[in-house]
C-alpha cells in the first residue's frame, strides 16, 4: 500500500515537472523575480515562516498552486481581475492582518492563508467572477490539493465553507445559496459561527488586498480590470470605485475596522490614500463633465497628418498610452513607431495650452500581433484596419468624447478604402452594438475575459 502511495507520488511530482517544462518561459520569468508575483510569493514564504507555518510544506504547496494557475490561466493575455497576483495578494494581506489579531491563533491563521490562496481556483468558470460550486469541484477532484491539505492537519469542508463566505455580494439570493452550503459543510464542526468569520475576515482582505500593497496607478488597474468584469463603462470607472468602497465601509464595517486596524501603519495609511485617490478623481470628473455641458468647456477633434506630428503631441500620446494595463497594450504599437500608414484621430478641448485629451490609432492589420488564437482570414489582404485600444481621460468619456473619436475614425477608415475594421472589445459591448443595427460580427471569442475579437463592415456603417 505504501509503494502504490509512493508511485503515485511519483506519478504526480512527475507530470507537475512537465507542466513546468511545458511552461518554461513563463517560470524562468518567474524565478527570474521579472514578474510582480515572484515577489509576493517570497513576502507570504518570509511572513508565514515568523508565524510557525511548515516552509517547506508551504513553498511545495505554493510552487502547485502557481503551476496550475499558469496552466488554468495560460493565455497572458488575459484580461480578468482574477489573476495569480490577486490571489497572492490576498493571501499575504490575510496573513498580515491576521498575525497582529490577538484573538486568532495558529490553526485560524493556517485556515485563512490556504483559504485565500485557493479562493478563486474556477478553471471551469465562463466569466471573470469565481463561482463557489466550481471551485469546490476543483478542489475536491484535485488529488494534490487534498493531500497538502491533509498533510497539512486541516479540515477540506473548513476552507472550502470559508471560501463559499467570501461569495460577492453577500446579499439576497447570493448570501442564501453560500449559507446554506455553508451550514451543510459545517454541520459537524464545533464553533462554526468561529469560521464562518474566518471567511468573512477572508472576504474583506481579498477585496482591499490589491489597494493596500500597490500605489494608485496600480489601484487604477485593479479598477480598469474589475470594470472589464462587471462590463462597466470607463466613464463611471471612478464612480463606481467610490461606491465600492463606500459599501465596503458601511457593509462590512465590523470586520473592516478589526482588519485596518490590524494591519501595519504603512499598509493602512497607503490603503487610505488610494480610496481617497479615487474620490478626488470622481470630483474632478464632475468638474470636467458639468464644464462641458455648460459649454465653458469645448471639445472637438482632429485627424492628424502624420508627417508633421511634433514631439509635444509625440509626448501626449506616449503618457495616454502608458495609462493603460499591460494586456491592453499589448493590443496596441507603441506610439513611439507612429507610421505613415497609422491613422492617428485626436480628441481637443479649446482650454488654452490643454493636451489632448484622448485618442484613436491604429492601421493595417498586418502590421499587428493578435491575441493568441485570434483567427482572421482577411490577414494578408490588405483590406482591414485595426483599432487599437481607445483612450481618453477620465471626465471626457461621459462627455461624448470616446463617441466621437470612435465615429470619425471609423469615417476616415471608410475614406481611406478599408472594407473592414477590427478590434477587441467586451462582448457585452459587442452585443449591444449588434442588437443596435450594426453589422459587426464577433470572430473569436475569448472566456472567461470576454475580451471578444469583432470585424465591423466599414461598408454597411451608417453614421449617426
Amino acid at each position: 500500500m505504501k509503494r502504490e502511495g509512493n508511485e503515485e507520488l511519483d506519478e504526480r511530482s512527475t507530470s507537475l515537472l512537465w507542466k513546468k517544462v511545458v511552461n518554461a518561459p513563463w517560470w524562468v520569468s518567474y524565478k527570474l523575480g521579472i514578474i510582480p508575483a515572484a515577489e509576493l510569493h517570497n513576502r507570504i514564504e518570509t511572513l508565514a515562516a515568523t508565524i510557525g507555518i511548515n516552509k517547506n510544506w508551504l513553498h511545495k504547496f505554493l510552487e502547485y498552486i502557481i503551476t496550475q494557475y499558469t496552466l488554468k490561466f495560460k493565455d497572458k493575455e488575459y484580461y480578468g481581475y482574477h489573476t495569480l497576483e490577486h490571489e497572492l495578494e490576498a493571501a499575504y494581506i490575510s496573513l498580515l492582518a491576521a498575525k497582529n489579531d490577538p484573538n486568532m491563533n495558529y490553526k485560524d491563521i493556517f485556515y485563512l492563508l490556504i483559504a485565500a490562496l485557493l479562493h478563486d481556483m474556477d478553471p471551469y468558470k465562463e466569466s471573470d467572477k469565481p463561482h463557489e460550486f466550481s471551485i469546490e469541484k476543483y478542489i475536491r477532484n484535485d488529488n494534490m490539493i487534498k493531500k497538502f491539505i491533509e498533510d497539512g492537519g486541516l479540515d477540506i469542508n473548513i476552507i472550502i465553507a470559508m471560501i463559499y463566505r467570501t461569495t460577492y455580494p453577500f446579499t439576497g439570493n447570493n448570501a442564501e445559496e453560500a449559507m446554506k452550503r455553508i451550514n451543510e459543510l459545517l454541520v459537524n464542526v464545533e464553533n462554526k459561527e468561529h469560521y464562518i468569520n474566518l471567511g468573512w475576515f477572508l472576504s474583506v482582505c481579498e477585496r482591499i488586498a490589491g489597494y493596500t500593497i500597490g500605489d494608485f496607478r496600480r489601484s487604477i488597474e485593479l479598477a480598469i480590470r474589475n470594470a472589464h468584469a462587471l462590463n462597466w463603462h470607463p466613464s463611471v470607472i471612478n464612480r463606481e470605485s467610490v461606491k465600492y468602497f463606500d459599501r465596503l465601509f458601511i457593509d462590512d464595517k465590523i470586520m473592516f475596522d478589526k482588519i485596518i486596524n490590524n494591519l501595519p501603519k504603512e499598509v493602512s495609511n497607503n490603503f487610505f490614500s488610494n480610496v481617497s485617490k479615487f474620490k478626488e478623481s470622481w470630483e474632478r470628473e464632475c468638474s470636467i463633465r458639468d464644464a462641458i455641458l455648460s459649454k465653458k468647456i469645448n471639445m472637438f477633434y482632429k485627424v492628424e497628418d502624420i508627417s508633421l506630428l511634433d514631439n509635444s503631441l509625440k509626448q501626449n500620446i506616449i503618457e495616454l498610452y502608458n495609462f493603460l494595463p499591460l494586456q491592453l497594450r499589448l493590443r496596441a504599437s507603441s506610439p513611439k513607431n507612429i507610421t505613415s500608414d497609422t491613422l492617428l484621430v485626436t480628441l481637443r478641448t479649446d482650454s488654452t495650452g490643454a493636451s489632448i485629451v484622448g485618442y484613436a490609432k491604429g492601421g493595417p492589420l498586418e502590421h499587428y500581433r493578435l491575441r493568441e488564437k485570434t483567427v482572421d482570414t482577411n490577414m494578408g489582404l490588405n483590406n482591414t484596419i485595426y483599432l487599437e485600444p481607445m483612450i481618453v481621460k477620465p471626465g471626457y468619456w461621459d462627455a461624448g468624447g470616446g463617441r466621437i473619436l470612435r465615429r470619425v475614425f471609423i469615417n476616415e477608415a471608410k475614406k481611406r478604402g478599408y472594407d473592414y475594421l477590427t478590434s477587441y472589445n467586451h462582448r457585452k459591448v459587442l452585443e449591444r452594438r449588434i442588437e443596435r443595427g450594426e453589422p459587426l460580427e464577433i470572430v473569436c471569442r475569448f472566456d472567461p475575459d470576454m475580451l471578444d475579437y469583432y470585424r465591423l463592415e466599414l461598408k454597411r456603417f451608417l453614421m449617426e
